[in-house]
């Protein structure tokens, strides 16, 4: 964290003395951090692409913090050093429910609200040379993991789709996201978690290994329902004019968010959502993935999986203003809001249970014991626990 700050520092220099974060204009602040991913990566440039509608639209500029992993994304927004954090439902999924690196005493569940949303075109895609078409190929391959509710859920899911285990494939571990992506450039691995348009698809599909992006066809309705058991907010999305041997196939997408913390204000988030919404024309063509960043989109309850952050109250506000804050909206809205107050009293009994059980909550089995816990808690009450899953001690 320590290089990180001193390297933003850097980036920042001069902007921050001629725009103090403290700064107000007409009430709002003069700039928005937004912590994300690195330098060159599809989010990095999604940020930078829109912001030039928020500023314009606001009058506030908005600045893309690079981090590295799924915690030091969090950890910025957390500690203030950032106001949003602008990633994927995917990698949400641990902060919310506090599991993996975020079932932490220091962590647990995280409550948070989004203000804005697109879709995120990602999916499996596997070296030509690997043989692998479909995910009922992967049996016997080197498949990646990685840290973080990402690495869980993702390889998690392809496993689930094919009725598989871990027993069943090779396990490459990586240290971070990026880490699978080196490993496939250096054909360490037979599949890879990727952006199907993104650059790092584009180079591996030129390499000697070549490139075919996984069929995942939504009328395999039972293998599409057990992957959506583990990570509900996948949806299908059928790919034309894809990288690599095939150029067409149906994948996955899933939701990039802008998330931020409560303490967030109102007037700020207000702002920012309605800059989103009403800048659509000005940041639309910045990238091509932005021309899908639609308010259609951001409403639409077919990716808006239930349990995960509610709207800002503050875009709330905005939406109604507008006119498109349906009934089921705000029932989905209830439901998120719900389930985000009952994970932190599920949190808190689970520590009292640890205490007379004698686990230490720094030990393993602390986060064995407190995500099944949270399983049980919910279950009894009606509700549904995912992304949260039963797992063995």
């Amino acid at each position: 964290m320590k290089s990180q700050r001193l390297t933003l520092a850097g980036l920042l220099g001069l902007a921050m003395l001629l725009c103090p974060l403290g700064a107000m204009a007409e009430g709002l602040p003069k700039l928005v951090r937004v912590s994300t991913f690195g330098v060159g990566t599809t989010g990095h440039a999604l940020v930078t692409g829109m912001a030039q509608a928020i500023r314009e639209n606001t009058g506030m500029r908005m600045l893309p913090v690079p981090r590295e992993t799924e915690t030091g994304r969090f950890l910025s927004v957390r500690t203030r050093e950032a106001e949003l954090v602008f990633t994927t439902a995917l990698s949400v999924s641990a902060p919310l429910v506090g599991i993996t690196e975020f079932g932490a005493e220091a962590w647990g569940p995280q409550t948070m609200y989004r203000v804005w949303m697109g879709p995120n075109r990602a999916g499996w895609v596997a070296s030509v040379e690997s043989g692998i078409k479909t995910l009922y190929d992967i049996k016997g391959k080197r498949i990646p993991i990685w840290p973080g509710s990402s690495g869980r859920l993702a390889t998690d899911a392809l496993l689930a789709y094919a009725n598989l285990t871990w027993k069943d494939v090779t396990q490459v571990k990586c240290p971070t996201f990026g880490g699978q992506i080196r490993a496939a450039m250096n054909n360490k691995t037979d599949l890879w978690w990727l952006g199907l348009y993104a650059a790092y698809t584009i180079r591996i599909a030129s390499k000697p290994q070549g490139a075919r992006v996984v069929d995942i066809p939504p009328s395999d309705k039972k293998a599409f329902a057990r992957m959506r058991k583990i990570a509900p907010f996948f949806s299908s999305w059928h790919y034309k004019g894809l990288p690599g041997k095939n150029k067409e196939a149906w994948s996955t997408s899933y939701p990039y968010v802008f998330y931020c913390y409560p303490w967030l204000s109102e007037e700020v988030a207000y702002a920012l959502t309605k800059g989103f919404y009403e800048g659509y024309n000005q940041y639309k063509n910045k990238h091509p993935e932005l021309k899908l960043f639609t308010p259609q989109y951001a409403l639409d309850l077919k990716y808006l999986p239930k349990g995960y952050p509610p709207y800002h109250p503050g875009s709330v506000k905005f939406f109604k203003e507008k006119g498109v804050w349906t009934k089921e909206l705000q029932a989905w809205q209830d439901m998120c809001i719900l389930l985000a107050k009952e994970r932190l009293i599920a949190w808190d009994e689970a520590k009292k249970q640890a205490k007379k059980k004698k686990i230490s909550l720094s030990s393993p089995k602390w986060r064995v014991f407190w995500e099944n816990y949270l399983v049980d808690y919910l279950t009894k009450k009606g509700l549904s626990p995912s992304p949260a899953r039963r797992v063995a001690n």
